[in-house]
């Protein structure tokens, strides 16, 4: 069953592009903005996703990085390669140097959040306490600059370590609309005798804006008393409001400094989680003409670390409808089974569904004389035409068989082709049938549509299981053509393999006969 379940994971997904990253350093483009709120030019580490453009611009979310001068870089890769797994959407890095021109290392000023009383006389570096200031410029100036000048989808990320993450909770409990996700590696919290503890407890149950995310981490045992994480660890479980998820974590083999980038991969993986189930959502079959009292058994991907829940009444699954905990499920006529992988994102969360219907068996129609196997008959149309078929004339016709290739004419994306003929299922019972499409179409088993296949932008596939007797059925396929590779590829598992866990097989020439 195992063996099956992981096979059909493989069709469903075939030739989607898998690109795994190698952690090279992206390109960092310098640039800087003049704060007229911290009177002072402030330079900026920009790193673009790859392949970015205005085009895909508006795929692309913005993390925020302090200490950008160190970060920013080791930031890029780590979204690169999460990215290149399907964990996190694309992201522009924004580093923010922590030297403005003309002046030394500002950290101290501007990652904390109130003045340290200790201080008698302002310092070279500015003293402290100037958190409030320095996120009036990130999201007042810095973020408009951004927005303008790189396109994205408005989702921001913050991103601190050590007084970078003091800075982050400070900035979630001022200004938490301002992002979407909070990342904070090993915070200073111990700042001011540990006063973000009080505000925390003061500001928590009242956040304001939507859903937010946040990651805390801190190093096990002392330094997670020490370091003040424990106590917004407790202050989180006391007054953490519904719309914030959060998640804390302590590491035991790391130091102060290590802590960023492990804090920085775990913490988007937390930000974004159930993005990868979002874009790999499928169960098999996904449709079914089912007879009386004759269920089936529906597979579906259970990748064991996202949110998945499911209903079969039609209704949209939420966190308190049944979870996914195995791979299965036996579904009876008159089922409208919906899965949803709900994502710490909630725009990013992804809902399919399928009816499996009350049917009777396929009926078998006798075989043409005129109707040769081995292939199918293919008609090309205008596209123009594909809402009038019945009357439109082919501008080619001929033989689909294992030399037919799609999108043979020039200009692929001005026709669509018909693929029509017989099929000769062997025995009786529910055959499992996948169309793996590049492109949009529409496959019928006799008059009845078993499948209809949007254009997903990749090869998709989707399948259905029908009840048949040991025969011959129409088939037809409608393929919208588009530009670019072409193709079309059936799969079937017939009915002692759709009982006995079997895998699915390309449906071989030889039970296809083409009428001309």
């Amino acid at each position: 069953m195992k063996r099956k379940v992981i096979l059909i994971m493989l069709l469903a997904a075939v030739c989607r592009t898998f690109v795994f990253a190698q952690t090279i350093d992206r390109q960092v483009i310098r640039d800087s903005i003049y704060s007229n709120i911290l009177k002072e030019e402030r330079v900026l580490l920009i790193a673009l996703p790859d392949g970015y453009s205005s085009a895909t611009g508006p795929k692309t979310s913005v993390i925020y990085v302090t200490d950008g001068q160190w970060n920013a870089v080791g930031t890029a890769n780590i979204t690169n390669f999460l990215q290149s797994q399907q964990f996190i959407p694309p992201h522009i890095i924004v580093g923010i140097d922590d030297s403005p021109k003309g002046k030394g290392n500002m950290r101290y000023r501007d990652l904390t959040p109130t003045r340290n009383p200790s201080e008698k006389t302002p310092t070279a570096d500015g003293g402290s306490g100037g958190a409030p200031a320095f996120l009036d410029f990130i999201t007042k100036e810095l973020m408009p600059y951004i927005n303008q000048k790189y396109v994205n989808n408005g989702k921001n990320t913050l991103f601190g370590h050590s007084l970078g993450g003091l800075f982050g909770m400070y900035a979630l409990l001022q200004q938490p609309q301002a992002f979407d996700g909070y990342i904070l590696a090993d915070p200073s919290l111990w700042w001011n005798n540990y006063e973000l503890q009080k505000i925390a407890r003061e500001k928590l149950a009242n956040l304001a804006g939507g859903p937010k995310c946040l990651f805390i981490t801190g190093r096990s045992g002392t330094p997670y008393r020490g370091m003040g994480v424990m106590g917004i660890d407790s202050a989180l479980n006391e007054r953490a409001p519904g719309n914030l998820r959060w998640k804390s974590a302590s590491y035991s083999d790391e130091v102060h400094n290590s802590m960023a980038f492990r804090t920085m991969y775990d913490g988007l993986k937390f930000v974004y989680w159930g993005y990868y189930s979002s874009n790999n959502l499928w169960f098999g079959p996904g449709s079914g003409f089912l007879l009386k009292d004759q269920p089936i058994t529906v597979h579906w991907m259970n990748d064991n670390f996202s949110d998945i829940y499911y209903t079969t009444d039609g209704t949209t699954p939420t966190r308190a409808s049944t979870s996914v905990k195995t791979d299965t499920l036996c579904v009876n006529a008159g089922t409208k089974l919906t899965l949803r992988a709900i994502c710490n994102q909630e725009d990013l969360s992804r809902t399919i569904s399928g009816n499996f219907s009350l049917s009777d068996v396929f009926p078998t129609v006798a075989l043409p004389k005129s109707a040769k196997p081995g292939g199918l008959r293919y008609d090309y149309y205008l596209l123009k035409d594909a809402n009038n078929l019945a009357h439109a004339k082919p501008v080619r016709s001929g033989i689909a068989d294992s030399t037919f290739q799609l999108g043979q004419l020039p200009n692929p994306e001005k026709y669509i082709c018909v693929i029509s003929g017989f099929i000769n299922f062997p025995e009786s019972g529910y055959y499992f049938i996948g169309n793996n499409s590049w492109g949009a179409s529409k496959l019928y088993i006799g008059k009845q549509l078993i499948i209809d296949q949007p254009d997903a932008g990749h090869p998709d596939m989707q399948s259905c299981v029908v009840p048949v007797s040991k025969g011959f059925y129409p088939i037809r396929i409608e393929h919208i053509l588009r530009q670019g590779e072409q193709k079309q590829e059936l799969y079937y598992i017939a009915p002692k393999g759709v009982a006995n866990g079997g895998n699915p097989e390309l449906i071989p020439w030889k039970v296809m006969y083409g009428k001309m």
